[in-house]
């Protein structure tokens, strides 16, 4: 899962270099939400739910400040993104749980 958020991270870097060497908004945009994605990933799992509302703000407003097409692609990879960082909570959670068994109960 690491190298797949570092893969993602460095495409949205090299995304976000070509729009700007470009002058192109669509790809500066592409790049944008291709970095947000990995580092909302990266701050849930080290510091916890606190940070994924932030990144969230900060993502909805990158998504608001777009227009058109790409406020749609946006849009969807943050539909996509929101289940997968909570099912992610979810599993940290429950991983963390000691599981103590019951003694059996006897009448007496």
């Amino acid at each position: 899962m690491g190298r797949t958020l570092l893969i993602l991270l460095l495409i949205g870097l090299l995304l976000i270099a070509v729009g700007v060497a470009l002058h192109s908004k669509t790809f500066f945009w592409l790049g944008a939400v291709l970095v947000s994605v990995p580092l909302i990933v990266l701050l849930v799992i080290v510091v916890g739910f606190v940070v994924l509302l932030i990144a969230l703000i900060i993502l909805t407003i990158l998504i608001l400040m777009a227009g058109g097409a790409m406020l749609l692609i946006a849009a969807i990879v943050l539909v996509i993104a929101i289940p997968i960082l909570v099912l992610t909570l979810i599993g940290k959670a429950t991983r963390k749980r000691v599981f103590v068994k019951r003694k059996s109960w006897q009448p007496s």
